[in-house]
């Protein structure tokens, strides 16, 4: 290829037919690049993907509630399975875990002088809270009549 020296000191191909084939070439490349490249970099955008992944994991809740209210408020529920816990019941005798991933749990609820039906639950956490069918039913434990002689005596003593 012939080159030749301008005035203006630039140096250009001696055929002009050439330099057309050329800036025709990359027209065309331009043409046929800019669409996939563009195409490529808002895929992300589109789809919702970025170069951050933000995503938190999903948490749950389990609540429930342990009746008469006189015997559920102020009883211990222990959380156990895929994490553990404890937590105290209201004064209505209602109670809750959040922040539990999918698995299985077991509640078991606790209180000094009363005994509990179920004596414990199994719950599965499945992609949705649990908030129904989680109820405890309290019964005021009597003293046995033994325990009634021995504290009565114990109180005789101290007069």
């Amino acid at each position: 290829m012939k080159i030749e020296r301008k005035r203006h000191g630039l140096a250009s191909p001696a055929n002009p037919q050439s330099k057309k084939f050329r800036t025709r070439e990359a027209v065309i490349l331009a043409a046929t690049l800019l669409p996939l490249i563009l195409l490529w970099g808002c895929a992300g955008i589109v789809s919702g993907q970025n170069s951050t992944n933000n995503t938190q994991a999903q948490t749950y809740s389990i609540s429930g509630a342990i009746t008469p209210a006189a015997g559920g408020s102020g009883a211990t529920i222990t959380l156990s399975g895929a994490a553990s816990a404890t937590t105290t019941a209201n004064t209505s005798g209602a109670f809750s875990f959040t922040g539990l991933a999918n698995g299985t749990y077991t509640l078991t609820p606790s209180r000094s002088g009363y005994t509990f039906n179920p004596t414990s639950l199994s719950i599965t956490v499945s992609g949705a809270d649990i908030t129904t069918g989680l109820t405890f039913t309290a019964t005021h434990k009597p003293i046995a009549s033994r325990e009634r002689l021995v504290r009565r005596r114990a109180g005789a003593v101290r007069r």
